[in-house]
C-alpha cells in the first residue's frame, strides 16, 4: 500500500517526497478543488511533474471540479496544452464525466482516477468507471472496513484508494452546498469557504418575529431567542456542522489486511509541517506492517503521538468502524507545536516562526526520529551580512549554534512545543 500526499505548492511537494511520499497530488490554480491552496500555474506544474518524476513519486493531477458549460472549452485548452508540451502526470484525477471524457479524448494514454467527489459507493460503480478506462478510484470516504473488503473481493484489474487522514466534510462525499448558499461561492469548483465551521445559534421562530415586531435591538433578540443545541466552552454558540477529523493509524492493521493500493493523506491547505509529519507517520508504519505485525504494534504508539502533534481537531476513525462524530465544542484547531522552518541546502535555516537564543527545540527527521537541542547562537544573514541576533523572525535566514552541535540535511524539520 502505498502513501499518496497533498501538494499545495513546490515547497509543499518537496517535504512530502522529502518524508517518504510514494505518490503526491497537484492541482492546476483553476481547475482543482482546493483553489485557495495557491497550487501550481503552469510552468510550476510543469516542473512539479519533473521533480516528482525525478524523485521516483508520482504524479497525479487534479481535475476534480463539477464543471459547468463555461468551464468545457477552458478545460479543452489545458488538456491541449498539456499534450502540445508534453507535460504528462502520471494520472488525471477526474469526479466528473464530461471531462472524463475529455481527458481520454485528448490524453489517451494517460491513467485517469476517480475521485472521491464522484461518491463510489458499490463494486458495480468502478466495474462501470473500469469500463470507460478509469485505472483507479478513490473510494468514498462513507464506507465501512466490511463494505471496502466486499469490493476488493469483487472487483478485479483497478486500483482502490481510500482517505486514510484529514478533515472530514459534513456533506455526503463533499458534495456540499453551504458555501454558495451563504457566501454565493461554488464549493464544487475550488471555493469551499468551511461553513461547516461556523458557529450556530438556533432560533424558534414564533417568538423572534413577534420580538422583532416590537423593534427591539440586535443584542436583545440574541438574548432573548436563541436556544443551544449543546453549549461551546463559553456558552455560546453550537457546532452542529462540524466534523471530526479523519484518521486511520488505529486501525491501520486492518486496513493494510484489504491490500488496496493507495493510502491517501487530505491537506493541500495545510502546512508543510502537517504535510511532512503525517506523511513520515503513514509510510513508516506501512513500512513495519511489511515487516511484521509485531513490528507495527511495537511502534504505533509513536505513530500515533506525532499525528496528535500536528494542528488537528479531534480525531475519529469515521466511517470504517462506526458512524462519524460532529464535535459540537468547537472548530478551532489543536495545536501542540509552532513549526519554526527547515534547513535549506546552503546550511542555513528558513525561518517560519518566531523563537530565541535559550529556547529548546525538535529537529524531526524522514524516520520520525526527534532530537531535542538547546539554541545557543542565532547568526542572522542578510544581504550578505552575518548578525548576531538573539530572536528569530519569519523569512529570516539564519545559522544555528546548536547544543550538542549537529549537521542538519536540506528540509529537515524544526519545531517548538507550545
Amino acid at each position: 500500500m502505498k502513501v499518496l500526499s497533498p501538494a499545495g505548492n513546490f515547497e509543499k511537494l518537496i517535504f512530502a517526497i522529502k518524508y517518504g511520499a510514494d505518490e503526491v497530488y497537484l492541482g492546476y490554480k483553476k481547475f482543482s478543488l482546493r483553489a485557495k491552496a495557491g497550487g501550481f500555474d503552469f510552468d510550476n506544474l510543469k516542473k512539479a511533474i519533473l521533480y516528482a518524476k525525478t524523485h521516483n513519486v508520482k504524479a497525479f493531477l487534479t481535475l476534480n471540479i463539477f464543471a459547468h458549460n463555461k468551464d468545457i472549452l477552458e478545460i479543452r485548452n489545458f488538456l491541449e496544452k498539456l499534450k502540445e508540451e508534453k507535460v504528462y502526470p502520471d494520472a488525471i484525477i477526474v469526479s466528473d464525466l464530461g471531462v472524463f471524457k475529455l481527458v481520454k479524448e485528448i490524453l489517451p494514454d494517460i491513467n485517469v482516477h476517480i475521485s472521491t467527489q464522484a461518491n463510489v459507493c458499490n463494486w458495480e460503480a468502478i466495474n462501470f468507471y473500469k469500463n470507460l478506462g478509469a485505472t483507479r478510484v478513490n473510494l468514498a470516504r462513507e464506507l465501512s472496513l466490511k463494505e471496502i473488503k466486499e469490493i476488493r473481493e469483487n472487483v478485479k484489474d483497478v486500483e482502490l484508494e481510500i482517505f486514510g487522514h484529514g478533515a472530514m466534510c459534513v456533506a455526503y462525499s463533499g458534495r456540499c452546498l453551504l458555501s454558495y448558499f451563504l457566501n454565493q461561492v461554488y464549493p464544487n469548483k475550488g471555493e469551499c469557504t468551511q461553513v461547516c465551521r461556523f458557529g450556530f445559534y438556533l432560533f424558534e421562530k414564533e417568538r423572534f418575529e413577534k420580538l422583532l415586531e416590537q423593534e427591539k435591538d440586535l443584542k436583545d433578540l440574541l438574548k432573548e431567542t436563541f436556544f443551544l443545541l449543546e453549549e461551546d466552552e463559553n456558552y455560546k454558540v453550537s457546532y452542529i456542522l462540524n466534523s471530526k477529523d479523519l484518521w486511520t493509524m488505529p486501525i491501520l492493521d486492518k486496513i493494510y489486511d484489504l491490500k488496496l493500493d493507495s493510502l491517501k493523506i487530505e491537506g493541500r491547505m495545510k502546512s508543510a509541517y502537517y504535510v511532512s509529519i503525517v506523511t513520515a507517520a503513514y509510510k513508516q508504519a506501512i513500512l513495519d506492517l511489511a515487516k511484521s505485525r509485531e513490528t507495527f504494534y511495537k511502534n504505533k504508539d509513536k505513530y500515533l503521538k506525532e499525528l496528535l502533534n500536528v494542528s488537528h481537531r479531534p480525531y475519529h476513525t469515521g466511517f470504517l468502524e462506526d458512524n462519524p462524530e460532529q464535535y459540537f465544542l468547537s472548530s478551532k484547531y489543536i495545536k501542540k507545536y509552532k513549526f519554526l522552518g527547515y534547513y535549506q541546502k546552503d546550511g542555513l535555516m528558513k525561518v517560519k516562526d518566531n523563537f530565541k537564543v535559550g529556547d529548546v527545540i525538535e529537529v524531526v527527521y524522514p524516520n520520525l526520529k526527534v532530537e531535542r537541542f538547546e539554541v545557543k547562537d542565532i547568526i542572522r544573514y542578510r544581504k550578505g551580512e552575518k548578525l548576531k541576533v538573539d530572536e528569530a523572525h519569519p523569512n529570516f535566514l539564519v545559522e544555528l549554534k546548536l547544543d550538542p552541535p549537529r549537521d542538519i540535511e536540506p528540509y529537515t524539520i524544526i519545531r517548538k512545543q507550545i
